[in-house]
């Protein structure tokens, strides 16, 4: 009953805001974070198996209904996520998010992401990853990054994380490009080349 209540709370409140947002206040979704994610947030505690799925089903389109997801609203997701015990869904939705990040801040989103601690080969995942820990200096090998990028380069869900790494590699200098080249065993030119040409798409 208390969940239904809750339920009931999160419709009213998403139908307040999308008659806002009809009717060009575009920024009144912003205003409703706080209690967007505490009504989230609290369906979530009273959910068991299929309605914790339900919870993040619902909280995602309704964060994507811009089909863009911001900082705040990942963090609201990795939260919900957190409580899932399937790891499999909180990939499909760590992809999901990675492939709707706002890209101007996609580094705290991937931060965000990675906080998961997840071990997959989900692309939208590792790529996630690689750009946290490249962006970071942390203990990543840049050559795993920069073949990530090359190899997914055609996955057109995912060019504005790809894009990033490219310009966040090139970024690093004349210790990263040589480092890719020896490991490679091709030449600095070319590893510059195909960095720019990622930056470009």
């Amino acid at each position: 009953m208390v969940l239904e209540s809750q339920k009931n709370n999160w419709n009213n409140l998403v139908s307040e805001i999308n008659n806002h947002i009809e009717q060009g206040d575009s920024a009144y979704q912003t205003t409703k974070q706080g209690e967007l994610s505490e009504i989230a947030l609290e369906r979530m505690e009273l959910a068991t198996g299929a309605q914790e799925l339900e919870v993040c089903d619902e909280t995602f389109v309704f964060l994507c209904n811009d089909n863009v997801i911001n900082s705040s609203e990942a963090t609201l997701m990795i939260t919900l996520l957190n409580q899932l015990d399937d790891n499999n869904d909180k990939i499909q939705y760590a992809d999901k998010i990675i492939e709707h990040a706002n890209p101007v801040e996609l580094p705290s989103i991937a931060a965000s992401v990675n906080s998961l601690g997840l071990s997959t080969d989900d692309i939208g995942y590792k790529l996630a990853i690689a750009l946290y820990c490249v962006d970071r200096e942390n203990d990543y090998d840049y050559v795993d990054a920069y073949d990530l990028i090359v190899q997914n380069a055609n996955l057109k869900e995912y060019r504005t994380i790809i894009k990033m790494l490219a310009v966040t590699l090139n970024n690093k200098g004349d210790y990263v490009i040589n480092q890719i080249a020896e490991k490679k065993s091709v030449k600095r030119s070319e590893v510059i080349e195909t960095l720019n040409s990622l930056e470009k798409m």
